[in-house]
């Protein structure tokens, strides 16, 4: 197989854990990754990225070679604000691997009212793996005395199958 052909079977890369996208020629956050590099930075969705290390941004590019390095981040948080450093360490992201944790790094109680609701980032769902690890949340995790549970899809990869709701 490829495993035994290429000497891997997960693909991998370079990064901090972060989606961005194109605005009127200017990148901003679209998404972070619980757990990883930018959320342990701080970065948040709306965050426009000036830079990084002074170079304009790319998204496996500017960490290539720079893994448990400290990289600098220039971002406005506010539009046509001022700019800040954030300083960053890259890792090495097995994409599966990351949407899976993020789940339940993501996986809150808000309580509002004398309500508590949960809330559950899914950045992907296409592997059953996503699905056990909600169960397990709803079940015995943090999750299992939520009144009620937002199961927050945005921005998200896809791949659900309609029976993955017959948890709810």
């Amino acid at each position: 197989g490829i495993k035994r052909m290429f000497g891997y079977s997960k693909p991998t890369y370079p990064g901090i854990g972060i989606f961005t996208k194109e605005l009127d020629e200017r990148m901003f956050v679209s998404g972070v990754i619980a757990g990883l590099a930018g959320s342990k930075a701080g970065l948040l969705v709306g965050d426009e990225i000036v830079n990084v290390d002074n170079k304009p941004f790319e998204p496996i590019g500017s960490f290539r070679g720079k893994v448990g390095q400290p990289v600098s981040v220039e971002i406005r948080r506010h539009k046509d604000g001022p700019t800040r450093r954030v300083i960053v360490i890259p890792e090495v992201i097995e994409p599966g691997e990351a949407f899976n944790s993020s789940i339940t790094q993501g996986a809150r109680i808000i309580e509002r009212n004398g309500c508590r609701i949960g809330h559950v980032p899914i950045l992907s769902y296409a592997d059953g793996d996503y699905q056990e690890t909600l169960v397990d949340l709803l079940s015995t995790g943090k999750l299992k005395d939520a009144d009620a549970v937002i199961w927050d899809l945005r921005d998200g990869w896809g791949g659900a199958r309609p029976s993955y709701l017959d948890v709810f």
